[in-house]
């Protein structure tokens, strides 16, 4: 096995384990997509109690949300029905992997094979005969959680030894809580592979904090990613959205005083269509929107400016390795273009809006999504923020909070200040990644 095949494996830390039942296939769909919102990146089917059509029949709608996400699925059953649903990797027994041709899929495929396993001497064998994962449990540590299955428990001792006895990386099947997860220190385990659901309430949440305790249980350190807000953060932008409905009057022939913008920015959107309207805009509401969206999509495009010290710090995290993607209520077209115009399109690897994954700041998806997506766990990731409430949402996640002064949030720079680490009056004002690992 390959390390580059072993350190995408490791990166998962997590595996849902999912059990195919008609039933409740779209409720559990929905489950797992609030499990990917909070980072999960690998997803086990297992047949339960379903058929081979149930299994099937979820795994299109596993395979669209893994696709969606840069999640894989695993398959528990044949090579060939892996293949067929299109999945990441196998899932089988040992034993049964010896029946396997030697030489592996096709490499578009990306099929990797693993299996369960429950002592030093399996896995030694599982790993002979050509696996590139195992899973060791059930473990059981006490805590809040209870274990996959309450007979033949293996203790954290017993996996230990297996994590020793083998190169290729093992999960630990449980289903223990974040705060129960530091009873597994010491063990070696790539991850967890837990059941769905992960919990009554709180999926997303409780995923990113599974994330964060093994990632922590791994012994990592330091920050690994940064994500970025972009208007007033990035983005000297923020004049800009508040002259916006004057200057779209004023291409409707329609002079108006300052006020116009302070009046019509607390309006629904059919009401400001309807105002518009009245000037002489053209089309239903949404229409309306889209036009002004478009005069908008303009000033990205071509006029608006970076705030001061921006490429400094992008720079300073570049050359440390820092990956780093942006997370955003801007639709991504605006965010695109003005950052290719500007030339710093190359720092970031990914634009997350909030339109376009259903989220807002007041909840921490876009953050948990945009850190996933650049194989980040919270409490290695940098969140760059000027409004408040945003800086909260984030820090109250887990995130590491770096405020940054905007005109727009003067009267929040207190609140702001305290929900961050580190607050920057200036974004020349940042010390360094490694001064500030220092602190």
């Amino acid at each position: 096995m390959t390390n580059g095949k072993n350190n995408t494996i490791k990166s998962g830390r997590l595996c849902l384990l999912v059990e195919a039942s008609a039933d409740i296939r779209q409720e559990l769909l929905m489950k797992v997509e609030k499990a990917l919102r909070g980072g999960l990146k690998m997803i086990l089917l297992r047949k339960g109690s379903g058929g081979e059509e149930d299994m099937e029949g979820l795994s299109v709608g596993l395979t669209e949300l893994a696709e969606r996400y840069a999640a894989r699925l695993f398959i528990e059953g044949s090579p060939e029905t892996a293949e067929k649903v299109g999945a990441a990797g196998l899932y089988l027994d040992p034993e049964k992997m010896e029946d396997l041709p030697e030489n592996d899929p096709p490499a578009d495929s990306l099929l990797y094979k693993g299996g369960p396993v429950r002592s030093p001497e399996q896995a030694v064998r599982a790993e002979a005969v050509g696996a590139d994962y195992l899973s060791a449990g059930p473990v059981s540590a006490g805590g809040s959680g209870s274990p996959v299955n309450e007979t033949d428990l293996i203790s954290p001792g017993e996996l230990r030894k297996i994590c020793e006895a083998v190169k290729i990386p093992v999960f630990a099947e449980t289903s223990l809580r974040a705060a129960d997860v530091p009873a597994l220190s010491g063990s070696g385990i790539a991850g967890i592979l837990t059941p769905a659901p992960l919990s009554a309430g709180g999926i997303t949440e409780e995923t990113a904090r599974l994330s964060d305790a093994v990632h922590q249980l791994q012994g990592a350190a330091g920050i690994r990613a940064a994500v970025f807000d972009y208007d007033g953060t990035i983005l000297d932008s923020m004049p800009m959205w508040g002259t916006t409905p004057a200057r779209f009057a004023a291409r409707l022939g329609r002079e108006v005083d300052d006020s116009f913008n302070d009046s019509i920015k607390y309006m629904s959107l059919e009401e400001s269509a309807q105002i518009f309207r009245d000037f002489g805009a053209k089309g239903t509401d949404e229409e309306i929107v889209d036009q002004i969206m478009d005069m908008v999509f303009e000033s990205y495009r071509d006029e608006l400016q970076l705030k001061e010290g921006v490429v400094e710090l992008l720079e300073d995290l570049s050359a440390h390795g820092i990956r780093m993607s942006i997370a955003t209520q801007t639709p991504s077209r605006m965010i695109l273009a003005a950052n290719k115009r500007l030339g710093i399109d190359h720092y970031f690897e990914a634009v997350y809006s909030c339109g376009e994954w259903k989220t807002h700041k007041k909840e921490p998806d876009i953050y948990y999504i945009a850190a996933a997506g650049i194989g980040a766990a919270p409490c290695e990731t940098l969140v760059f923020e000027d409004m408040v409430y945003a800086a909260e949402t984030a820090g109250r996640a887990g995130f590491t909070v770096m405020g940054v002064a905007d005109d727009s949030s003067v009267k929040d720079r207190e609140r702001i200040r305290k929900a961050s680490r580190l607050f920057l009056e200036s974004l020349k004002e940042w010390p360094g990644i490694g001064n500030l690992e220092k602190e």
